[in-house]
């Protein structure tokens, strides 16, 4: 899947020159102004780079490729019968796939033949911003990154992690993935760590061995490279606004005491290790200027864990067979949905409507079917999603969860995060404050119910400062709240933006029946259930 999904600009590993990482020695004063600067996009870059029209595949070609994929998968699996000796290429399995090929081909053709240029995304597209702060565009960045998958998300917070060099031992430390900017202008190149506008510092070699029994993803010994090479077709198929930020950017910049600069802008990843004699999580020094929490919802720092409250694990398992089955279908149908447009298919169509192409037509289909297949079975993101599906204790849900809220959309992260706002409720006066989108778990056995948020792992506590849903709020720094909304109106903008995105959130928001685990006693049945409600503090104002 990754020739598929990856442009041939990213399929080596995405590192700077060897020339540019020796900048990390020191920076010239004038980068401390960086995260000031603006950028001045290329004009048109925010209309989309898929075709016409398939940024939002309708729900029929959706259904009709799924059809089409799982009968290659069953073609494909160890039981289906298929000949020894026989190679299953996709033009083997053509066959054996024509009537739902035909029927994939007659639904892209059908939403192809309907499309206006009023019905087109690429027109919602124009309203976004020519010119930007990098500091606006740097925290949207690192959100496309941690969407990816929860072990991306905790890679990017840091891990405890074992480092050796070619020809020595190993070190151990904390291992974090840096997604940094490389800015190539006329003067001198910079590299500009997402997190703090700094040159990124100890950044690994790509033939460096990592290993970290803290994260799936690397708990077998890996080279930097493998482990990028990895990573980076799954961040693009997730997000593919990424790619040309990868393949690099023409931009000009204009930072503060300088004048406007032409310059090319390119993300980069990469590893960073701080060799520790600790196990303990990697600190910032005050003073430090990072804003992953500004920007992420910092799900490994701030989570206190239920276990040490009881004083055991408490393990957790989804157990109603129709619900699993109906989250498993949600977000594969929303994984296809992201990858379709992707497709080679998609392109050919668009191009290639006479009778005589059909048969390339069909062709091109079933290799993409094969590739969407494989893709659906490696999935870091799919993976991430479907975790209902295993057993797992109640603090590793907690985390799961607040992920999964916290992928669903930039202006939900946001919200978590916590926004400056302006308010005003009845009989009171404006106030300025930070609003917070409060995620929490309820959990129901029949002998105890919990009510937990999933960032402070604590039961909530009765805000001094309750909202009330006629409460006014308004916001520069929030899409949804630059204009005069009520608290309940943002709140149902919230939930139809998760549904329509992760509608397996709603799910979870209904309630799931589970069986719980607490140290040696007996599993016992239960009920979770998400809850979402906004939080405001004052400014100026201290709980203690």
């Amino acid at each position: 899947m990754a020739e598929l999904l990856l442009p041939a600009a990213a399929r080596s590993v995405n590192q700077p020159s060897e020339a540019l990482m020796r900048l990390d020695d020191g920076q010239p004063p004038e980068v401390e102004a960086m995260h000031q600067a603006v950028l001045q996009l290329p004009e048109g870059f925010w209309h989309t780079k898929r075709q016409q029209g398939f940024a939002f595949p309708t729900a029929d070609v959706v259904a009709a490729i799924q059809r089409l994929v799982d009968v290659v998968n069953d073609l494909r699996s160890p039981d289906s019968g298929w000949g020894d000796g026989v190679p299953q290429t996709p033009e083997a399995l053509i066959p054996y796939v024509t009537e739902e090929a035909y029927d994939a081909l007659e639904a892209l053709q059908r939403q192809f033949d309907t499309l206006t240029p009023e019905t087109s995304p690429s027109n919602a597209d124009q309203t976004k911003p020519e010119y930007m702060l990098l500091s606006q565009l740097s925290p949207w960045l690192l959100w496309c990154v941690a969407r990816s998958a929860f072990e991306v998300m905790q890679l990017l917070e840091g891990v405890a992690a074992k480092r050796s060099e070619p020809g020595k031992g190993w070190q151990d430390g904390m291992l974090r993935l840096v997604a940094y900017f490389t800015l190539e202008a006329p003067d001198r190149p910079y590299l500009l760590d997402l997190t703090n506008y700094q040159a990124p510092e100890n950044l690994l070699r790509s033939t460096d061995l990592i290993q970290s029994d803290d994260c799936t993803l690397c708990q077998a010994n890996a080279t930097v490279s493998a482990l990028l090479q990895q990573l980076l077709p799954q961040i693009q198929a997730t997000t593919p606004a990424l790619q040309p930020f990868m393949e690099g950017i023409a931009v000009n910049v204009l930072a503060p005491q300088q004048d406007w600069q032409s310059s090319v802008l390119t993300l980069h990843l990469g590893f960073e290790f701080v060799v520790t004699k600790t196990d303990r999580p990697l600190v910032l020094e005050e003073g430090d200027d990072r804003h992953p929490a500004d920007a992420i919802v910092d799900i490994e720092a701030t989570a206190a864990t239920v276990s040490e409250r009881q004083g055991t694990t408490l393990l957790t398992q989804f157990t109603n067979a129709d619900w699993l089955k109906q989250y498993t279908g949600l977000v594969i149908q929303q994984q296809l949905e992201t990858v379709i447009p992707q497709l080679p298919a998609i392109a050919a169509i668009a191009t290639t409507r006479e009778n005589a192409a059909i048969p390339l037509l069909i062709a091109q289909l079933v290799e993409d079917a094969c590739a969407l297949d494989d893709h659906l079975q490696n999935s870091l993101t799919l993976a991430s999603r479907n975790f209902p599906k295993r057993e797992s204790t109640l603090d590793d849900l907690m985390l799961r969860l607040l992920w999964c809220f916290s992928r669903s959309t930039y202006e939900v992260m946001q919200l978590m995060s916590g926004i400056p706002v302006k308010l005003l409720q009845a009989e009171s006066h404006w106030q300025t404050g930070l609003l917070r989108l409060s995620i929490s778990l309820k959990v129901q056995t029949p002998e105890a119910d919990w009510h937990l948020d999933l960032v402070t792992g604590q039961s909530p506590e009765p805000s001094p400062f309750p909202l009330k849903p006629s409460a006014i709020v308004q916001s520069d720094d929030h899409r949804w709240c630059q204009q005069l909304i009520t608290v309940e109106n943002l709140h149902t903008r919230l939930l139809q933006h998760t549904s329509s995105v992760s509608n397996e959130i709603q799910l979870l928001l209904d309630g799931a029946e589970v069986d719980l685990l607490e140290g040696d006693q007996q599993w016992q049945p239960g009920v979770i259930r998400l809850k979402a409600d906004f939080e405001f503090v004052p400014m100026n104002f201290s709980y203690f």
